[in-house]
């Protein structure tokens, strides 16, 4: 099973991101994100971060909105921590809340090259379910 599909959209990158279990779903979407913006190959994994997530319950797609967070995490710690993943597990999930450990290093500008630069995470067509197959899907897109 492929890990996720870049998404051709105007003016924007998006991402169709695959799981066959929510947990699943979370960690492709860690490896997309970073996959989009930088080569994985050069980043170690040195040291540990937890990314921890509340929301609302009562959100319509819970899930989503989960996903769209984490992806806003990502990207915070990539543009003010600047740090870089490579390995990621979900720790613990529920309707309003998600637990993730990321392994990667801090950003060295010998070492690594950011490739795309996204500017925010949108809400637009912003959307986790199960498909047809029964495999967890995500859709986000990126503003760039």
């Amino acid at each position: 099973m492929k890990k996720y599909d870049q998404i051709d959209h105007t003016g924007d990158v998006g991402i169709r991101v695959f799981g066959r279990s929510l947990e699943e779903l979370y960690e492709n979407s860690c490896y997309a994100y970073y996959d989009i913006i930088c080569n994985l190959q050069k980043i170690s994994p040195k040291e540990k971060k937890i990314i921890e997530i509340t929301i609302e319950e009562d959100e319509d797609n819970p899930y989503a909105l989960l996903l769209r967070e984490l992806l806003q995490e990502l990207l915070l710690l990539t543009q003010i921590d600047f740090f870089l993943a490579c390995r990621y597990q979900c720790l613990s999930l529920s309707r309003k809340s998600l637990k993730m450990e990321l392994w990667g290093e801090p950003i060295d500008e010998e070492k690594h090259e950011i490739t795309l630069e996204i500017k925010a995470v949108t809400y637009h067509d912003l959307k986790v379910f199960q498909n047809q197959d029964g495999l967890w899907e995500g859709w986000v897109i990126f503003d760039i």
